[in-house]
């Protein structure tokens, strides 16, 4: 329950995002339907602004639709609509 409150809060915050990295990129692994982002948890500022800018190369807005805790690896899973 906890996880889908954070991922509707992100949802909402994604389209606040803008493009500012405020550090190094996080590595995008991912095509025109969306991707994840390996420890994207641990720096969700970053994370966000990666999503919104791999999605827009398409045309496309991102949604989170999976995050693990930090703890189990921080992998973040993003589609693109």
């Amino acid at each position: 329950m906890r996880i889908a409150a954070v991922v509707a809060l992100m949802v909402s915050l994604t389209a606040c995002a803008g493009t500012t990295v405020t550090g190094p990129a996080p590595d995008v692994i991912g095509n025109q339907s969306g991707g994840k982002i390996p420890k994207g948890v641990n720096d969700m500022p970053a994370s966000m602004n990666a999503v919104v800018a791999h999605c827009a190369k398409f045309g496309k807005k991102g949604q989170i639709t999976q995050m693990a805790a930090p703890s189990e690896g921080g992998l973040l899973v993003f589609e693109c609509h």
